[in-house]
């Protein structure tokens, strides 16, 4: 595999979100690095966020108006506030939720020594201060390795840290909302923070799956921190700490998630990322991110998933419905089905009008074949025919079918639809 540099990453990029000159390339975060963990397969999406770009930039040079997780602006409004009165009075709610939680003694921390037990990386200690990202960053890891190594008089809380995160050769600058190590405890943890409502059982799974795996990202990051100084990586354990907010209030509730799967997930991929960017750089040769056609050509694989966390979902799924593609029948389908690219094709193959030298091709087309014939067997056991699944009742005496389809364009409709059986 050869050796791929930044200098690659960067020409591969193109000007992939730089469209504005004046607003430098931010990079994907731990928001994007997350995303592309979810769909593997998925070649676009990992060359645009191993290139140091975003879905949201890839999706307008397709032509696609891409709908920000955030797009809300009373949201957005709405969780700058929750942050604000999280981390006022020195950060009074935050340690009354970890008490409440069982997490911290009832009395911490105390107010002589207050101010020794949080650090704002952005303001510095006393809220007055304001570093540099560089500054940050050295500064966090200067107290992250204290820690490893045994001091345990660094802050309890550090808001806003900043970490990198390596992919291969890229390498990447996240910052978690917070990292937080009770009084005794040998290291950090991440925490997560969301102004989402938290309705316990009823929690919208998938805001609480995207913020532990954002999370995740934090711990790959502070292992990846700890191997690289001869530390030993398992001091930073995959749990996160989710604060999101009372339904109906602003006041935080607290939940220490588990995330070893979330975290074996993200490293899996990010340890992958050389011989995907690899791949993508045999595909599109010369070619840069910023061309339309560029993206086209890299292999895609749409999930229901993608609707959810993928800003070029539109654009993917309006060309699987065009080229007729398998995927559109599910997830389970789509798994069944991987290789064919053609509803034609598996079609074709049911009904013994195309022959295949694949065994795994024609054990597919076999198993089609005999879900189809169950199918018709099913209706015609139970009396089942188009007047029946119109609507109308068997005993009218009737005997002239209500179509279902048009005669003209849905023969290819009908041959579609009895494949999921």
């Amino acid at each position: 595999m050869p050796d791929i540099d930044i200098e690659t990453l960067r020409r591969l990029r193109g000007r992939l979100g730089e469209e504005d000159p004046n607003r430098p390339n931010r990079g994907p975060g731990a928001r994007g690095l997350e995303h592309m963990a979810r769909n593997r397969r998925c070649q676009r999406l990992a060359a645009v966020t191993l290139a140091g770009a975003s879905a949201d930039a890839a999706a307008r040079r397709l032509g696609i108006a891409p709908v920000s997780e955030d797009a809300s602006p009373f949201a957005a409004a709405r969780g700058h506030r929750f942050e604000e009165n999280l981390f006022k009075d020195d950060c009074e709610r935050i340690w009354r939720a970890y008490a409440r939680a069982g997490l911290l003694p009832a009395d911490f921390p105390h107010r002589d020594d207050l101010h020794e037990q949080w650090i704002d990386t952005e303001k510095g200690t006393d809220g007055r201060g304001e570093f540099s990202l560089p500054e940050r960053l050295r500064q966090t890891e200067k107290l992250l390795l204290a820690r490893a190594r045994g001091d345990l008089s660094t802050p309890t809380l550090i808001l806003k840290p900043r970490l990198t995160v390596h992919a291969g050769s890229q390498q990447f600058t996240i910052e978690p909302d917070g990292l937080i190590a009770a009084p005794g405890e040998p290291f950090y943890r991440v925490m997560e923070i969301k102004s989402y409502p938290d309705r316990q059982g009823y929690t919208s799974q998938s805001k609480t799956g995207s913020a532990a795996r954002q999370a995740a990202v934090g711990v790959v990051a502070l292992r990846q921190l700890l191997a690289s100084n001869d530390l030993d990586e398992r001091l930073a354990e995959a749990t996160a700490d989710l604060i999101f907010s009372n339904a109906g209030s602003d006041s935080p509730t607290l939940t220490r998630l588990p995330i070893s799967g979330e975290t074996d997930n993200i490293a899996a991929t990010l340890t992958d990322a050389g011989a995907t960017v690899t791949a993508v750089l045999d595909a599109v040769g010369a070619g840069t991110l910023d061309d339309p056609d560029v993206l086209e050509q890299l292999d895609t694989f749409l999930c229901s998933s993608c609707s959810s966390h993928c800003a070029m979902f539109e654009h993917c799924r309006a060309s699987a419905i065009h080229q007729g593609h398998p995927v559109m029948l599910g997830d389970q389908a789509s798994e069944l089905l991987q290789g064919f690219t053609s509803m034609g094709e598996l079609i074709a193959l049911r009904d013994r009008q195309a022959t295949t030298d694949d065994p795994d091709r024609q054990a597919v087309a076999d198993l089609l074949a005999s879900a189809h014939a169950a199918f018709a067997a099913a209706q015609d056991d139970r009396g089942y025919d188009a007047t029946v699944a119109a609507g109308e009742d068997e005993d009218t005496g009737t005997d002239e079918a209500i179509p279902l389809y048009a005669a003209d364009d849905a023969d290819d409709d009908r041959e579609q639809l009895e494949i999921i059986a």
